[in-house]
This record gives C-alpha cells, sequence and structure tokens, in this order.
C-alpha cells in the first residue's frame, strides 16, 4: 500500500493537477511539528487561477479521524506555510480540530488582511470528492480554512 502522505499527494493532484513544491516553515516562531509534516504549494493554473496550500502530515495515520487542511490565496504567499504549520501545530498538542472548527490565526492570514480566524469548512470549490480521501478503510477528512 503507498504511504499516507503518498496517497494524499495523489488524492490533492486529482484537483489540483499541477506538480507542487514542498515546503516547510522557517520561522523560529513556529512551533515544530512532526518531522514528516510539510506544506504542498500549488501554483496557480488555468484550472485555478488561485494558489493552493495543502497541509501533508498534518494528522497522523493512527489518529480516529485524520485531518488534513487547503486554503487558497490570489497570489503566491510563503507566510501561509507558518499558518498552515501553526495550526497543525495547534491540531496536534492542544485541540483535535473537526469541520465548523474556528482557528485563531494570531495574526492576519495575509498582509493587509483584517482577518486573523479560519473557519475549518466543507471544501466547496471542489466538493466532496476532495472532502474524503478513503484509504484502507479510513477516511481522511481534507477541509477548506
Amino acid at each position: 500500500m503507498p504511504s499516507y502522505q503518498a496517497s494524499l499527494l495523489a488524492h490533492y493532484q486529482a484537483h489540483w493537477p499541477a506538480l507542487p513544491t514542498s515546503l516547510r516553515s522557517t520561522s523560529p516562531s513556529v512551533q515544530h511539528v512532526a518531522a514528516t509534516f510539510h506544506v504542498l504549494e500549488f501554483a496557480s493554473s488555468a484550472h485555478r487561477a488561485m494558489w493552493t496550500y495543502a497541509t501533508s502530515g498534518m494528522s497522523s495515520w493512527h489518529v480516529d479521524q485524520p485531518l488534513e487542511l487547503h486554503l487558497f490565496s490570489a497570489s503566491q504567499a510563503p507566510e501561509l506555510v507558518d499558518l498552515l504549520t501553526a495550526v497543525a501545530h495547534y491540531h496536534q498538542t492542544a485541540h483535535a480540530l473537526d469541520v465548523g472548527h474556528t482557528v485563531n490565526f494570531g495574526v492576519p492570514w495575509q498582509p493587509g488582511s483584517l482577518c486573523s480566524y479560519g473557519l475549518l469548512s466543507l471544501p466547496y470549490l471542489d466538493g466532496p470528492t476532495l472532502e474524503t480521501l478513503h484509504l484502507a478503510q479510513r477516511q481522511v477528512r481534507c477541509y477548506w480554512v
């Protein structure tokens, strides 16, 4: 069976066909997460005129309800790697997140924005086929922030 992250990457690429760049936070202010955690950056394309940032390894395969997140940006935004890393750290160490939960980013989600909170929601732009990755009789939920 392919690894959890390889299966997740294939799932993402079925919806966002670009080859992503794998990124890790380099900010000293961001709490560290598992060494296998990274954020995948999908460049904007003719398919979708937005950059996509998606977690990979936010949840361990061994948790009851594995969860991964993604968000969209009008422009390339490396600071979103830090933001998603901080949210993953909170999910792993403080409180398990789920659809309908809000998260306080502590800073605006992008420079110049007044928004510093995120809502975990169903992936309305991509539909239920992105929301659920069926893998070895388990379901990984992929939610939009």
